[in-house]
């Protein structure tokens, strides 16, 4: 009897008292998202530019990734993501069936590709044959590409990579690739084959016969991903999609979506709406591609029917002033769906493309990229599953405010927030500190954030702009005030401030505007409708968007009277750095909303509420 009252002690003891938290890191996961300039950044591989070393490109691109990969798992990164286009811009359709760059992706998942060839490669190099033997099948097995048909040539061994970068690195991978299937047969593989495959299918098979210690697990594997590699047809049979494809931590593929809402990407087929999520030990993980953020499917059934806590967003955005930047439409979006948002972006500032973020659906921003002439790897911790009850209203304490272990890493150093370098041997493996105190005070963050000596990156950037005069505007003419009543087709805004800074608000330039419209986009399939009430920033004699501000304000409040109830609030201060969600608040009530702040310490450029009309989009989906 006694000793069974120790052991009911002593599990009763180290049980956790239901309803507290745990003393352990177990709520927060430290997920990683990449900002990357291209290899071949310099001569861009744009739609229709033709270039004859694609293939060259993406495995230099992937090199860099492998660095990447290696140095987020070193300071225990549980997922990465790479942005849209990770490898290799979307060229011609010619040159990317011909360029041997598509890989086709396995239909079945679970698939583990690194297994796989780890176990073909073990084989080999034990099997009873030559040395002459063995180097020739190990080149049969590494081949980088296998031409299918007289035209078509496809990658073979790039997802088998990232597969093993995956495992190796004991890392969630999420990887964007333009990839390639058979419409006429997508699920079996042809009775017939070209000879080329013929004597490549052969010599696979010779080298199967030898394989006598792969298991029948991975054998069936390989021989389902062989007959779907077997698909054969003419050359116009074959489908390109934008892809984004994950693997887990053990390199199995376990989740690939089809971008839904394509943006003037000739090259690439639309496909059917498809609701992609996998469960991870930190939460569920729903799929979104770019520019779906901007339409109501596939993020608002994800959210409301998949249930998803976190959302993995790739982009390749072209920065649309003053409203559609990349990082308020993905803040916004965290802040209205109440979920994390892992935002992996290309840099071609020249092209106006630029922007990464971690968000977190309750406290707003976590981190996000700046202008430079450097890639980013941006680590952040986050909350597991339920985002830190992100579903109610309740005050954020202060400990919750800015996280103190954001990192970001260029040429392979580790900045911490303010810009300095971080000894990464420093850094706490597998602690989360998404709930410790805050070490950056507000003013020192200021000061590190928004002074720019130099300018140079701020004047390559380049991104489109809505003219000015497609807004009804009215400009701010006092350091106090309220404006009343300025609509647009039925959209009706007001403004009340002060200002704390009189010396600057004038070169400021500031207007309240409002718009209601169909936008048409850089694709002239799709339309989408648009209204906005916002306090912008704006150069009325070079004319553009300003990009820096200097004013700060004591107080303002904007409200706007809408057609829809979809509506997505963001803070932008100067250089586009986001304003973090818990310094302004925000409330909504069915068409109507408010976003209003005091005694903010940054300087403000743009305040908007922004609002999207699903039911009245124009979208031509072939």
């Amino acid at each position: 009897m006694i000793s069974i009252l120790l052991i009911f002690l002593l599990i009763s003891f180290n049980r956790p008292i239901i309803g507290e938290p745990s003393s352990d890191d177990s709520k927060c996961f430290r997920a990683a998202v990449y900002e990357h300039i291209d290899v071949g950044a310099q001569q861009p591989l744009a739609i229709n530019q033709p270039t004859d070393q694609p293939l060259k490109i993406l495995n230099n691109n992937l090199l860099i990734y492998e660095r990447v990969v290696k140095r987020a798992s070193f300071i225990d990164a549980k997922i990465i993501v790479f942005p849209e286009y990770s490898f290799l811009a979307p060229l011609a359709r010619d040159q990317l069936l011909s360029g041997g760059v598509v890989p086709f992706v396995p239909i079945d998942l679970n698939v583990n590709l690194c297994s796989i060839y780890k176990e073909k490669f073990k084989n080999i190099t034990q099997s009873p044959i030559n040395n002459i033997q063995k180097s020739e099948r190990i080149q049969l097995l590494d081949k980088e590409t296998r031409q299918i048909n007289d035209k078509v040539l496809v990658n073979r061994v790039i997802l088998r990579k990232l597969s093993c970068l995956a495992q190796d690195n004991h890392i969630y991978l999420a990887a964007n690739l333009i990839t390639i299937e058979n419409k006429n047969n997508l699920n079996r593989s042809p009775s017939s084959s070209s000879s080329t495959e013929e004597d490549e299918s052969s010599e696979l098979d010779t080298l199967k016969q030898s394989d006598q210690l792969i298991n029948d697990k991975l054998t069936d594997q390989l021989n389902k991903i062989n007959k779907e590699q077997n698909q054969i047809g003419k050359y116009e049979d074959y489908l390109l999609f934008n892809t984004e494809i994950v693997f887990d931590n053990q390199g199995r593929l376990i989740a690939k979506y089809h971008k839904y809402n394509l943006f003037n990407e000739k090259s690439i087929n639309r496909t059917a709406l498809e609701l992609v999520t996998f469960n991870s030990p930190f939460g569920r993980f729903g799929l979104a591609t770019s520019q779906d953020v901007l339409f109501e499917e596939p993020i608002k059934s994800l959210v409301e029917k998949e249930k998803i806590d976190h959302l993995i967003m790739p982009t390749q955005w072209t920065n649309d002033l003053p409203s559609l930047t990349n990082f308020n439409i993905q803040s916004a979006a965290a802040t209205k769906y109440k979920v994390n948002i892992l935002g992996a972006g290309k840099r071609k500032l020249n092209e106006g493309v630029f922007g990464s973020g971690i968000y977190n659906g309750k406290l707003g921003v976590r981190l996000q990229t700046s202008f430079d002439n450097h890639d980013r790897l941006l680590v952040a911790d986050l909350p597991i599953g339920s985002l830190n009850n992100a579903n109610d209203d309740s005050s954020i304490s202060a400990n919750e405010q800015i996280d103190s272990e954001t990192m970001e890493y260029s040429n392979l150093d580790v900045l911490d927030s303010n810009g300095k370098i971080i000894d990464v041997n420093s850094i706490d493996r597998g602690k989360c500190s998404h709930f410790e105190p805050v070490r950056v005070t507000e003013e020192t963050y200021q000061e590190n954030s928004y002074v720019f000596k130099d300018n140079t990156f701020l004047s390559s950037f380049k991104p489109l702009q809505v003219p000015f005069d497609l807004y009804t505007t009215k400009r701010i003419e006092s350091t106090e005030g309220k404006i009343m009543d300025l609509c647009d087709k039925g959209v009706c805004c007001e403004i009340e401030w002060k200002m704390n800074d009189k010396l600057n608000f004038v070169s400021d330039n500031y207007f309240l505007a409002v718009v209601s419209r169909l936008k048409e986009s850089v694709d002239p399939k799709i339309s989408f409708y648009e209204e906005n009430c916002a306090l912008i920033s704006y150069h009325q004699s070079q004319p553009q968007y300003k990009i820096v501000a200097s004013t700060h304000f004591d107080k303002l409040i904007l409200r706007g009277k809408f057609n829809t109830t979809e509506i997505y609030p963001t803070v932008l201060s100067s250089a586009l750095y986001l304003v973090p969600r818990h310094k302004w608040n925000f409330k909504q009530l069915y068409n109507e909303a408010e976003l209003s702040f005091n005694n903010v310490k940054r300087p403000i450029l743009y305040v908007s509420l922004y609002g999207r009309v699903y039911d009245k989009d124009q979208i031509v989906r072939d």
